[in-house]
């Protein structure tokens, strides 16, 4: 699926550290897992059998009793002792006998406790590998993961490593083994880690979907569908779940609503489900349906370039432009814009969203989810335009402050709540209250 570099800036896909999107959904028990997440998110596919495939894993973990969890440090130290630049002795280390073994302890101490640390390491990962696949492999799991973990099991047993942990604890012995891991055996253990950093990462979306998320229902029979059910944001500690069905038939939204009401975090709450749908991922959503995309936009918090002398209506038509371009060409589209034309003044914001609503409803592959202010746009010129459908968040006045229950409605919203917000937060006394001079007037 296409993606481009602004739509993963606006879902905020590519951030850092543990209160970030990724952050949120890393379930991840290694470093490489961790990793592979990230890598996965930057991939969303379009083949249906594909993610089919993708999302099996999960769901067929999520459904047996949780396995024993990978052994994290244990795999980050062999990770570590594989990567070592210290080398081997090689044959040299098969030679036993006290002279032997005095010249190693002195001659490369380094390498005798590199073994001695990787070595266990080693042990402790065959050993956790040993106890958690048999039993998967056991329940018949689905093919992609039957493909990992029957992969890990036939390097266990070509590696038959067993035989390393019993050849005694003298330097010559531990040396020996130490080639045996990072000579003969190193191929196959970086290998194994591969294999590990996937498995980790099915399991940890098993794991998203025991806390309450769900896999996705991948439908290619249809032209265009996105049908999810009371999604929520990942990032929200309290969120409220909103709905949203667009078909081939009705395959364009329009948002209207008060700032503050909850219109960006619904664009933000679909994308994300849209995008972790197309990644393999579980959503975070009770129930979610989905014609793979082609191509998917985002646009939250559009930019200018001043320095390429685009102005921010100008970046704003480009994009439309880019998403209608891949939409003629016959792809599956959908694309999220968050007050769509905001760059310009309100007649031509109007008369442009009006043309590109009312174009966009008559194509059955592509789909439009639009949050705008220009209530006569829902109100006077697309209530009945075939294809569109009218959806809006609203507030209300409570005592001395504003209340929003978040919940998208079908319809349009009139509501004004600028000025009433620009009162009660003291704004208005403020201005009435500045120091004038002497020729000023305040009518």
């Amino acid at each position: 699926m296409f993606i481009d570099r602004d739509t993963f800036s606006d879902l905020e896909l590519h951030q850092q550290g543990r209160d970030s999107l990724p952050g949120r959904l890393d379930r991840t028990r290694t470093v490489a897992g961790s990793r592979r997440l990230r890598e996965r998110l930057g991939q969303p596919m379009s083949d249906p059998e594909l993610l089919r495939m993708a999302l099996a894993g999960p769901a067929f973990l999520a459904s047996v009793p949780p396995p024993p969890p990978l052994d994290g440090e244990a795999i980050h130290t062999l990770t570590q002792y594989l990567d070592s630049r210290i080398m081997t002795l090689g044959d040299r280390s098969l030679r036993p006998g006290l002279t032997e073994a005095a010249w190693v302890s002195l001659r490369d101490p380094e390498l005798l406790t590199l073994a001695r640390v990787g070595i266990p390491a080693a042990q402790r990962v065959v050993e956790n590998l040993e106890a958690l696949v048999p039993p998967l492999l056991a329940g018949a799991p689905p093919r992609g993961l039957a493909v990992v973990l029957e992969s890990i099991a036939g390097l266990l047993e070509k590696l038959r490593l067993g035989e390393l942990w019993n050849r005694g604890s003298r330097p010559w012995q531990v040396l020996a083994a130490d080639h045996a891991l990072r000579g003969r055996h190193r191929g196959d253990l970086v290998r194994l880690l591969a294999l590990l950093a996937e498995l980790d990462l099915q399991i940890a979306l098993a794991q998203l979907i025991r806390e309450g998320m769900v896999v996705p229902e991948v439908d290619s029979d249809v032209d265009f569908l996105v049908d999810i059910a009371d999604a929520w944001h990942p990032l929200l500690e309290t969120p409220v779940r909103n709905s949203l069905r667009l078909t081939g038939a009705d395959g364009v939204l329009l948002i209207t609503g008060p700032n503050m009401a909850g219109k960006t975090t619904f664009l933000r709450a679909v994308g994300t489900c849209i995008h972790l749908a197309h990644c393999g991922f579980p959503v975070p959503a009770a129930s979610m349906r989905f014609r793979p995309l082609d191509g998917f936009f985002a646009s939250v918090n559009p930019r200018d370039a001043m320095d390429q002398g685009v102005s921010l209506f100008l970046s704003e038509v480009l994009r439309v432009r880019e998403v209608l371009t891949h939409a003629q060409r016959g792809e599956r589209v959908l694309a999220l814009f968050d007050e769509l034309f905001r760059g310009t003044n309100q007649g031509d914001a109007r008369a442009a969203s009006r043309a590109v609503l009312t174009a966009a409803a008559t194509c059955p592959t592509l789909g439009l989810i639009i949050s705008s202010h220009l209530t006569e746009l829902a109100a006077e010129d697309l209530p009945d335009a075939p294809g569109v459908l009218l959806g809006c968040f609203e507030g209300e006045v409570r005592g001395e402050g504003l209340h929003f229950d978040y919940r998208l409605k079908e319809g349009a919203s009139a509501q004004r709540l600028g000025l009433e917000l620009f009162r009660r937060t003291g704004v208005e006394s403020l201005l009435a209250r500045l120091p004038r001079g002497s020729g000023a007037r305040v009518d």
